[in-house]
């Protein structure tokens, strides 16, 4: 008989515990519980995670938040870790002015400029594209950044 045994047409796992009402961790999605690799979960900030994922959530709060301005982001990822200048508002509008609107805008809002710094997926509910299309406008944008930072 296989470990994964179906009862009643139900995924029961070789614990006895159906997969669906199994605990899992809300980090990794690893099963928990007796006979597995991880016994117990820890509550963590409305989270139930194992022991190696609470490591890491509780380093990613430790970690600093970056002291850099919007146009400083986004100079580190066109140009990489060079010395971070401070740009001038009127140079970096000058710049993305000639970007395609729809890159112009991924950019402001991916990096902050425009005031509110906002992940791919909100960025491309609010222009109607998918999240693909919106991350490759990044892209194309920041190269073009990239062969016009002369200009900056």
């Amino acid at each position: 008989m296989s470990r994964n045994r179906k009862r009643n047409n139900s995924e029961i796992c070789y614990c006895g515990i159906p997969y669906r009402e199994h605990p899992r961790c809300d980090g990794c999605g690893i099963l928990a519980g007796p006979g597995h690799m991880v016994t117990e979960l820890i509550e963590y900030r409305g989270k139930r995670l194992c022991r190696d994922c609470l490591q890491v959530f509780q380093a990613r709060e430790e970690e600093p938040e970056p002291r850099l301005s919007p146009a400083q982001q986004l100079w580190l990822e066109v140009f990489g870790p060079q010395q971070v200048p401070e740009i001038e508002p009127s140079k970096l509008r000058k710049l993305l002015a000639g970007l395609p609107e729809r890159q112009k805008v991924v950019v402001e809002l991916y990096f902050g400029l425009a005031g509110e710094k906002l992940p791919l997926r909100a960025i491309s509910e609010r222009l109607g594209v998918s999240k693909e299309t919106a991350r490759m406008d990044l892209a194309k944008a920041i190269n073009w950044l990239r062969q016009h930072k002369e200009q900056l």
